[in-house]
């Protein structure tokens, strides 16, 4: 029986060089579980960026499929029943290889990412029957988490009432911790008012987790009624991160993560705030390009010229 059970997702708005490392040394570690790859370019690309992207299709050939949506939604909020039509939802983060794989597990990292051991083995040995591993609870941006309350490993069993919620976000110093979104100041949204567990902040952080595809395809978009993992709804005006409406109304199904440390597994970069900082952007692509030279022996001109 083949082990190749995992295929790939990766979104990429720039970071040509990140892009390559991510995906190489993914393979380098994992490459026993893992069958394609999807590297889905942000149609916000320049022509000089999908350019950087050449090196490494043309090194994966078929291995790889390169898809470049028609729409682009990067971080801003999206209507979920606006998403519904093929080019509008096969343009959310992720979800042109949600659609397209036939593999049981979907590995879906971000595109400044360092693999520095087999996560993918990892949690296809702790993912069994939850809908997905990896690092459960954006726990900076949660008054639980601050409250002493809940944390990753503990979310399972912090269930409070929307009394309870509301009370907790109302007593919250979001002047302390200004990771933390006031959703109590336009009463959350029907989702967390009728089901205020997984609180608004959680999610499996889409930076690195495997999905459980055998679970949850048939209850997600364009199947089910729960919306795309790549979505970024909205909760009274505020934003929920990506993934976060996801997690919180497949969790209506009975389901449950897998909460895991991979602090030894990867390094990560630092998202889209690094679109948002040029000095940050090329730091961490100078940072690519060594690693790229000195681990794997790929010439940087190789990639962009």
């Amino acid at each position: 029986m083949s082990l190749k059970v995992v295929d790939v997702a990766v979104n990429a708005l720039g970071k040509p060089f990140q892009t390559t490392l991510s995906i190489l040394s993914l393979l380098k570690h994992s490459h026993k579980y893992i069958d394609k790859i999807y590297l889905i370019a942000e149609n916000a690309n320049t022509p000089r960026q999908l350019n950087g992207f050449e090196f490494i299709k043309n090194k994966l050939k078929s291995r790889l499929i390169f898809y470049v949506p028609k729409n682009f939604y990067w971080i801003r909020l999206m209507d979920v029943d606006s998403i519904i039509e093929e080019d509008a939802r096969l343009s959310v983060r992720y979800q042109y290889a949600w659609e397209r794989t036939d593999k049981d597990y979907l590995y879906i990292c971000h595109n400044d990412t360092y693999h520095k051991q087999d996560i993918v083995g990892l949690y296809l040995d702790k993912c069994k029957e939850h809908i997905g591993a990896g690092n459960v609870g954006a726990c900076a941006g949660c008054p639980a988490y601050h409250a002493k309350k809940c944390s990753g490993e503990k979310y399972l069993s912090y269930r409070p009432t929307y009394q309870e919620l509301f009370d907790l976000y109302e007593k919250h110093d979001f002047e302390k911790f200004k990771n933390c979104t006031p959703f109590h100041l336009a009463n959350f949204c029907e989702a967390y008012r009728s089901n205020p567990w997984p609180l608004p902040p959680c999610r499996i952080n889409e930076w690195s987790c495997l999905i459980n595809m055998r679970l949850v395809r048939s209850v997600t978009s364009p199947l089910g009624s729960v919306p795309p993992f790549g979505c970024i709804a909205s909760c009274g005006g505020y934003g929920v991160d990506t993934g976060a409406l996801w997690f919180h109304d497949v969790h209506r199904f009975g389901y449950a993560a897998c909460h895991c440390d991979i602090s030894d597994y990867i390094d990560h970069g630092c998202g889209h705030q690094s679109m948002l900082d040029q000095d940050v952007y090329y730091k961490n692509e100078e940072r690519a390009k060594q690693k790229l030279q000195s681990e794997f022996g790929i010439n940087p001109h190789a990639i962009i010229s």
